[in-house]
């Protein structure tokens, strides 16, 4: 039986209503032994243990609170786990899923465990006391694995990603709370880790660094002056912490495209968003404002399934197999389970008031997971999942649709006759949506370049 990927809630029930409670989300596995170690009771009364779950790569601590006997003849446990789906970067959660999990302890093993109990139980309890030394790594870094300025340029000339700049001072008591929550969030680490190269400057130091070319000095050898890289990328605005997310580097210019300034404290909530805006290339088409917005839509509000549902996306075998009733343009959307502004873009965008109801009336809706395997059935032609090897990793119609320059995720607009008008990449707000639909569906694309359309609607 496969785990859950997301603990929320975990619940013990056993004789005598015993229960067992954790609240705090924590990564599974593809599988998940348990173990139990039970605590005996003391004079009748309930008693608290702590429990361990122990799993391949990821430990579930809980605490359980004893029902009064256990010298029973059968002891049946259950455990009741609330999980919900993962959120797209920090396996939080969307709608509760309910599974429930059944375990036989006989008393022998009971007897055994007991015994065990004492050894396990008082190496977990020094093993958890946090050490003066890891306290202060956390404060100073957290789990994040920062980079001076100097070793984050080399490393992007080799592969290029996207820049986080943590701007702190020493006497900055958010920016250690900061390491200590935002940055020693697993996920976010993790993820922090994966797609950027994090750097940490001290804003009040007195290093000399160079940065495309130019070099910064500290503004004074006096203690607490700043240093003419904070006082430059932060606007003269001294705010502490500060974080900078860059990318799209702009050789031809010597300059990011993307320089998104995010003052003060960041907590998990605040800098989900900012992530996926900076990694996913969001800012081709959008202002982090709006894009923002989106995000809280599409995953924090409750009303976004009701309005999803109303929308008919068909998959490409249905929509291709079949002869439409009436002929209509087709908007594709193009889009992997793991791209997660293709997410926000399908559960926020098309749902906004100024593009839901003319997109559902104007365009036959289809859905495409690029990783698709279906053999699609296109214009006649039988498409397969090319399973070469050296084959790109996503469906060959996908591919053809965009032109060979699959960006994710990607809007393709075919005419009555599922023919390529237009393939545009990389997430659309709602703002851009509502006038690139009219664009295309009025057939003012027949006519009019783009830039004279909108010159014409401004």
């Amino acid at each position: 039986m496969a785990c859950p990927r997301t603990v929320r809630t975990v619940r013990l029930v056993g004789p005598g209503g015993s229960h067992l409670r954790q609240d705090q989300s924590n990564g599974w596995p593809s599988w998940c032994p348990i173990w139990l170690l039970f605590g005996q009771a003391k004079s009748d009364k309930k008693r608290r243990r702590q429990v361990s779950r122990q799993f391949r790569n990821a430990v579930l601590e809980t605490r359980i609170w004893w029902i009064k006997r256990i010298d029973t003849d059968l002891f049946s446990a259950q455990i009741e786990i609330r999980v919900d789906p993962p959120h797209p970067h920090n396996q939080r959660s969307l709608s509760p899923i309910f599974s429930l999990f059944s375990y036989y302890i006989p008393p022998a093993m009971l007897r055994k465990l007991l015994i065990a109990i004492c050894l396990v139980l008082s190496t977990q309890t020094v093993a958890q006391q946090p050490t003066a030394a890891a306290t202060a790594a956390m404060e100073t870094s957290g789990l994040v694995k920062w980079m001076t300025i100097d070793e984050a340029m080399k490393a992007y000339d080799k592969a290029p990603k996207p820049l986080l700049i943590d701007f702190y001072t020493d006497w900055c008591g958010w920016c250690k709370h900061m390491m200590k929550t935002t940055y020693s969030d697993p996920g976010i680490a993790q993820y922090i880790n994966n797609q950027f190269y994090p750097v940490k400057f001290n804003a009040e130091g007195k290093d000399t660094i160079t940065f495309l070319g130019k070099t910064y000095k500290p503004t004074s050898p006096e203690p607490r002056t700043v240093h003419e890289f904070a006082l430059e990328k932060l606007g003269g605005k001294l705010s502490y912490p500060s974080t900078i997310f860059m990318n799209g580097f702009i050789r031809e210019e010597n300059r990011f495209q993307l320089n998104l300034t995010a003052p003060g404290y960041l907590d998990v909530k605040r800098i989900e968003p900012m992530l996926i805006f900076s990694v996913e290339n969001v800012f081709r088409n959008s202002d982090y404002n709006e894009f923002e917005k989106q995000f809280e839509k599409a995953f924090r509000d409750s009303t976004t399934d009701v309005q999803l549902n109303k929308l008919n996306w068909q998959s490409p075998v249905d929509a291709f197999r079949a002869v439409p009733p009436k002929k209509m343009k087709t908007l594709v959307f193009i889009f992997t389970d793991w791209c997660n502004s293709c997410k926000i873009m399908q559960r926020a965008s098309f749902i906004d008031s100024t593009v839901f109801a003319y997109a559902d009336s104007t365009f036959r809706l289809v859905g495409f997971n690029a990783e698709s395997r279906d053999t699609i059935l296109f214009n006649g032609q039988q498409v397969p999942f090319n399973t070469q090897p050296g084959a790109p990793p996503f469906h060959p119609l996908a591919m053809a649709l965009t032109k060979n320059s699959l960006v994710l995720p990607s809007l393709v607009v075919l005419d009555e006759d599922n023919q390529l008008i237009e393939s545009i990449p990389a997430f659309l707000p709602p703002s851009s949506l509502s006038r690139i639909l009219p664009y295309f569906g009025s057939n003012a694309y027949k006519t009019q370049t783009w830039n004279d359309y909108i010159r014409v609607k401004r």
